[in-house]
């Protein structure tokens, strides 16, 4: 599960089953988060109900506190933020195609912080 300043998405896969069936954690996890990507279609989206989108200040935290800028974490997450991204721009509704571009905005910006990091060191 990755949290976005206020935003929990859940990417289920193929590990999250155990004979066909999810496993407890993942039930869990599935209950507190916003936005809930089985496959490639959102089974869950509590957002689709709030007015507005997020802006830019609101959207994006410039320290990145408690995400991982170490290469190999980073990628593993960038990935995952890349695959929400395509997730929800696949959708009809207006509101969860703009959420997808601010997680594509923060994947560029969470991308860049980690290449400053690396590159200073």
């Amino acid at each position: 599960m990755k949290k976005f300043e206020n935003i929990t998405v859940l990417h289920v896969d193929n590990f999250d089953y155990t004979n066909q069936e999810l496993l407890p954690e993942v039930v869990k996890a599935i209950d507190v988060a916003d936005i809930v990507i089985r496959g490639k279609r959102i089974v869950k989206n509590r957002l689709a109900c709030t007015s507005g989108a997020m802006t830019e200040t609101t959207s994006q935290q410039d320290d990145y506190e408690g995400i991982c800028l170490e290469p190999d974490s980073f990628a593993v997450n960038v990935y995952h933020l890349l695959h929400a991204t395509q997730v929800l721009h696949m959708s009809s509704n207006h509101e969860t195609k703009v959420l997808g571009s601010e997680i594509l905005n923060f994947a560029c910006e969470y991308a860049k912080a980690a290449a400053e990091k690396e590159l200073a060191q």
